[in-house]
């Protein structure tokens, strides 16, 4: 049998922890806002998501143990993935119609000028 300090969680390391996710995500966030001011997170909104939960279950491994982190890992690997899948088919599907309405425009343009 094991011993019951076996199913709570290391609470030592609990603040720490919680102080270096609260400065992560800070950070994070200013990095986000950049890329976003600067249109560099069209498309990538999903791995911007797996960044920040990947930095949150790994920290959060020194709390909750490993065994409990690669838990974590796999379930958010399988609820992740199709949304991961269907943010870059939204994004590949607004370039093609961006580019199909880009390509129609300069159509009627080069037509209006009697080319």
């Amino acid at each position: 049998m094991s011993d019951v300090t076996d199913i709570y969680p290391d609470l030592t390391h609990f603040l720490p922890v919680i102080l270096g996710l609260l400065v992560f995500g800070f950070l994070f966030n200013g990095l986000v806002a950049w890329l976003h001011r600067n249109g560099h997170s069209d498309g990538y909104t999903w791995l911007l998501v797996v960044i920040g939960v990947t930095a949150t279950v790994l920290l959060a491994g020194f709390v909750i143990g490993w065994t409990a982190v690669l838990v974590l890992f796999a379930c958010f690997a399988a609820s992740g993935l199709p949304l991961a899948i269907g943010d870059m088919w939204r994004h590949w599907q607004a370039v093609g119609e961006f580019v199909q309405y880009r390509s129609d425009d300069a159509d009627e343009t080069t037509e209006g000028m009697g080319q």
